[in-house]
């Protein structure tokens, strides 16, 4: 079966961004995912306004997860919802204390959280997935490590019970020689990114400058159960501008029945 999956930092609406805030982009945002139509997608600094703008505009799909804290930022996913359907999920914080709403470790700027799902197709029952979806810190090199050591706990912990093609993606805030990568290699985990040409792939944030040049900080690493068969650092522009301050990570994926 053939999967098309995305992570993308949509960037949180701030009046500072000026005819970049998200009144400006929110419907190209809206007509990309329509446009490319994604099987099931990962989003970060996703506000409580822009939720509700992206439920309103993309009626086929349904979303799990919640704000880091009330009103802050939620690493939402989203699903096609005839498709595919949720059969378990949850958010756990990425500190000592995950399943403590608001927890804070690892001298972390800010408070991080994990969205999980698994998932089952409705059309091939046989065929079911799990995916993580984060957002590591921006400051913290050890918030960055322990956060992705925990994602990584946490997706052995469902393997060990019950194994399935994972996915682990969103915006890692590193770039692809550090620590935190090496990590989900050694864990088993493949980059995406090894199937472009590494002089291709370039940066995926580029501040709505539209540069290229430099390491990508969003990934998608996926079980060696799950076939690569396509990556697409999407940096075009919609309607004339850039979409948000990170370019959309597209990829197409397969996967075998169970």
């Amino acid at each position: 079966m053939i999967l098309k999956i995305a992570t993308f930092n949509i960037r949180l609406n701030t009046s500072s961004d000026n005819e970049n805030a998200w009144p400006y982009r929110k419907y190209s945002v809206i007509k990309f995912f329509n446009e490319y139509q994604p099987l099931i997608f990962g989003t970060q600094e996703v506000l409580d306004d822009q939720l509700t703008d992206l439920v309103n505009g993309l009626p086929n799909y349904h979303y799990i997860g919640i704000n880091r804290r009330q009103h802050e930022e939620g690493n939402y996913i989203f699903y096609n919802k005839d498709l595919i359907e949720c059969k378990e999920a949850c958010t756990f914080w990425l500190s000592e204390t995950p399943y403590i709403p608001n927890s804070v470790s690892y001298n972390s700027c800010c408070i991080r959280i994990c969205t999980f799902g698994e998932f089952i197709l409705r059309d091939n029952r046989n065929i079911r997935f799990r995916l993580f979806n984060t957002h590591l810190d921006h400051i913290s090199t050890e918030a960055q490590v322990e956060g992705i050591k925990l994602v990584i706990k946490k997706m052995n912990e469902k393997n060990c019970v019950d194994p399935l093609p994972t996915i682990i993606m969103g915006d890692f805030n590193v770039n692809d020689d550090n620590e935190v990568i090496k990590l989900l290699n050694e864990a088993g985990l493949v980059n995406t990114y090894k199937y472009i040409n590494p002089d291709n792939y370039g940066r995926t944030f580029h501040g709505y400058r539209g540069i290229t040049e430099g390491s990508p900080i969003d990934y998608i690493f996926v079980s060696p159960d799950i076939t690569i068969e396509d990556i697409l650092i999407y940096r075009e522009k919609v309607d004339e501008r850039f979409i948000s301050d990170h370019y959309p990570v597209l990829a197409t994926v397969k996967l075998s029945q169970r």
